[in-house]
Parts: structure tokens; sequence; C-alpha cells
């Protein structure tokens, strides 16, 4: 599989003013196979978690998007911790619908 460029987004929570169980059952609840899996269904996304993943390789109804799900392990996520990140980020967004114009390249 060729590799893709991922998305990354991050759920946080911090363990201060006495809620790190409260928060750690949320996570726990949240990244449940079940969970991902009915997310990713309602929102016609790829999964977040490797267990689900793995689950819709194997589940039928998901086999239009098993060349997807295969490629989620090479994919390569923007570097966010790099200082030059927006810049580039910025360039993206306005360029990105060049690629599919009559003419461009992708």
């Amino acid at each position: 599989t060729k590799g893709s460029m991922g998305v990354a987004d991050w759920m946080m929570g911090f363990k201060q003013n006495g809620n790190r169980k409260a928060i750690g059952d949320f996570f726990d609840y949240a990244y449940s196979d079940e969970n991902v899996l009915a997310f990713a269904d309602e929102y016609d996304l790829l999964p977040v978690t490797g267990s689900a993943s793995a689950e819709m390789e194997t589940d039928s109804k998901h086999a239009k998007l098993r060349e997807f799900l295969a490629a989620l392990p090479n994919s390569q996520l923007p570097p966010f911790g790099k200082t030059s990140w927006a810049t580039v980020s910025e360039a993206i967004k306005t360029n990105i619908g060049d690629a599919v114009a009559p003419g461009g390249s992708p």
C-alpha cells in the first residue's frame, strides 16, 4: 500500500481538580471498539484505534473501505510540533483545490 496523508485530532483531559478517574473512564468509554465503530459508521469516517480498524477490515459491510484501512498504518501525520507547520498548513488550504482543477496534478 502506498503511503497517505493522515489527519490528527486530539482529545485531552487533565488530572488536576480530582477528575483523573472520571476522565480516564470517559476515554475508556469513548475509545471502546463499540463506540469508535459506531462513530465511524455514523459519520463515514475511518476508525481512530487499531482494534476498531482490524474489526472493520474483516466486516463485509466495510469492504469498500479496505483499501483505505490498509493505508492507515503507513499514513504520514502533519508535523504539528514544528514551528513551520502553520505556514505549510495555510499553503495547503490555499492551494489544495489546484490538485483537482483541470490540468492539476495531485
